[in-house]
């Protein structure tokens, strides 16, 4: 969780190709920092690109952070971290934190 939102920071302005002015660069970071972020680095360019073409658009924007309208409870995970949190653990292969076949709890109040 404390790499999560650098390596998050720096692969956004990576993707973009706007942190450095060597191309070189900027696809060594992205690499480096999607994989910290536990993310493939060429899917997160071309979603993040779909998501500036789409933005909070329902169903087009492919990384669209939670549903619209938010609800108080979606709120609080989102400025508290826990929604954070939930994706992270989301993205674990099945058995290394949870078992098999187990459901992430619903942050809903």
């Amino acid at each position: 969780m404390l790499l999560s939102v650098p390596a998050y920071a720096i692969s956004h302005e990576t993707a973009h190709g706007t942190a450095f002015r060597s191309h070189w660069l900027n696809e060594t970071v992205l690499w480096t920092g999607s994989l910290i972020y536990m993310e493939e680095p060429l899917h997160r360019r071309y979603t993040h690109t779909n998501h500036h073409t789409f933005t909070w658009h329902v169903g087009k924007d492919s990384q669209m952070p939670f549903n619209t309208p938010m609800t108080l409870g979606g709120w609080l995970a989102e400025v508290s971290g826990f929604g954070l949190m939930r994706l992270q653990a989301s993205r674990l292969p099945a058995g290394f934190s949870r078992p098999a076949g187990a459901e992430l709890p619903r942050w809903r109040l």
